[in-house]
């Protein structure tokens, strides 16, 4: 088996693992996890290609040690067994307003697309940055 490894820099919200699972899951006994392959289908990102978006939200799951998702929107994210060799400003000037707005849309986004994951008080959109093993 093996492994992929990816950097992100992220504007989203950060979810328990276990949460997440028991918000959407749908109780089917046929096929409990096909909630997740949809919206996984949907809206996950691939280790190998550019920033996947679905609807302007990407999802990042942790399935292989259950420690984390995030739902948002990719600013950066490195390549393959790569880093993100940048230097990124985060703050200042008329990034400050960018990075504003846009965590006003994801939150506008989520509080749509994830209604019923995310209660709309307790959105808390934020700027991450991610080592992502899988």
């Amino acid at each position: 088996m093996s492994t992929q490894i990816n950097q992100y820099l992220i504007v989203g919200q950060k979810l328990d693992f276990g949460e997440f699972h028991d918000k959407l899951n749908n109780n089917d006994p046929l096929d409990p996890d096909a909630w997740l392959d949809d919206i996984l289908d949907k809206y996950s990102d691939n280790a190998f290609k550019g920033i996947h978006h679905y609807n302007g939200l990407c999802v990042l799951y942790d399935g292989m040690n259950g420690e984390f998702v995030f739902i948002g929107r990719v600013i950066e994210k490195s390549g393959n067994h790569e880093m993100l060799n940048k230097i990124l400003r985060l703050d200042g000037g008329s990034r400050d307003n960018l990075i504003e707005q846009t965590k006003a849309i994801v939150g506008e986004l989520l509080s749509c697309q994830f209604k019923d994951v995310i209660d709309p008080e307790e959105i808390d959109v934020g700027v991450w940055f991610v080592t992502f093993i899988r």
